[in-house]
C-alpha cells in the first residue's frame, strides 16, 4: 500500500573478542600479558595499557606447560618458558616453593616439568579432578622401563604431610600394579614419625619415596644441570652446521 513502510530488523551487535597474540606470555584467566626484562616482572592489562611492577610469583599465574597429546590419564606435557623462569626463581631462594601453596596446581605442574626435563621419556599431567590420587605419571621407556606416580602437595611451611596422606599413596600403589614407585612431593614437610617410625619403612626407599622441600630442591638441581646440558649441547650442533656449511670440517 503507498506510504507504508516495511519494519526492518537488524541483529544486535556483537563485541568481537581481541585476538590474543600468541608471541606474549599471558596471565591464566585474565587479559594481562607479562614481559620479563632484567630479572624484573613487568603486567599490562592489554585493553586499558595500563601497567605495574610485580614479584615474581606472578610467573605462578602464567602457563607453566606446553601439551602434546591426549592420554587416558591425561595430557603429555613438557616445560614452557615459564617453568624455566621458575626454575631460576627456586634456585636462588628455596623459599620460593611456599609461593605454590597459594597455587598448587601450578605446583603439579612444576613437578611435571621437572621429570620431563630429568629424561623421562613420557611425563602426563592427570586432570585436577578424579586422578585417582596421581597428578604426574612419569615413564621411561625400553631397557629397564620405569613408571613413576606422584602425588605433589604445595603445603604452606608448618602444614605437614599426614600418615593418612602416605597411606592414600600406597593405597594407589596397590590399586595400579604396573607401577615401579610412588612419590610424594611437598613444599613443607613430613610428620615426624612417617620417615622414623615402622609403618613405611619396608617399602622405602624402592617402592614408596618422601620428597620434602629440601628433597624438592633436588629436582631444580637436576633441572638446572640438564638444561645447562642441553644448552651445551645445541651450542656444539650448531656450531658444526655453521662449519659444514661454510664447508670447514
Amino acid at each position: 500500500m503507498k506510504g507504508s513502510t516495511k519494519k526492518v530488523r537488524f541483529a544486535k551487535a556483537v563485541e568481537t573478542p581481541r585476538m590474543r597474540n600468541p608471541e606474549k606470555l599471558w596471565l591464566d584467566g585474565d587479559q594481562s600479558y607479562l614481559t620479563i626484562e632484567d630479572g624484573r616482572f613487568f603486567v599490562t592489562h592489554d585493553v586499558e595499557g595500563l601497567g605495574r611492577y610485580c614479584g615474581p610469583e606472578v610467573l605462578l599465574r602464567t602457563t607453566l606447560l606446553r601439551y602434546g597429546e591426549k592420554t587416558e590419564d591425561g595430557m603429555l606435557v613438557k616445560p614452557a618458558m615459564p617453568w624455566f623462569q621458575v626454575l631460576k626463581q627456586i634456585a636462588s631462594d628455596g623459599d620460593f616453593l611456599l609461593n605454590f601453596s597459594h597455587a598448587p596446581r601450578k605446583f603439579e605442574e612444576f613437578v611435571a616439568g621437572a621429570y620431563q626435563q630429568a629424561g623421562f621419556d613420557d611425563v602426563i599431567l592427570t586432570p585436577q579432578s578424579a586422578d585417582r590420587g596421581r597428578d604426574v605419571i612419569a615413564m621411561k621407556n625400553g631397557a629397564c622401563s620405569i613408571r613413576i606416580l606422584d602425588q605433589a602437595k604445595a603445603y604452606s611451611l608448618g602444614n605437614l604431610v599426614t600418615h593418612t596422606d602416605v597411606r592414600a599413596m600406597v593405597g594407589v600403589l596397590t590399586l595400579d600394579s604396573n607401577t615401579s614407585k610412588g612419590i610424594i612431593t611437598t613444599t613443607s614437610d613430613f610428620q615426624p614419625t612417617i620417615v622414623s617410625g615402622n609403618e613405611f619403612s619396608r617399602l622405602m626407599p624402592y617402592r614408596l619415596e618422601l620428597r620434602n622441600g629440601t628433597s624438592a630442591q633436588a629436582l631444580v638441581d637436576s633441572g638446572l644441570r640438564e638444561r645447562r646440558t642441553h644448552v651445551a649441547r645445541r651450542g656444539r650442533e650448531m656450531h658444526q652446521s655453521f662449519r659444514r656449511t661454510i664447508g670447514v670440517g
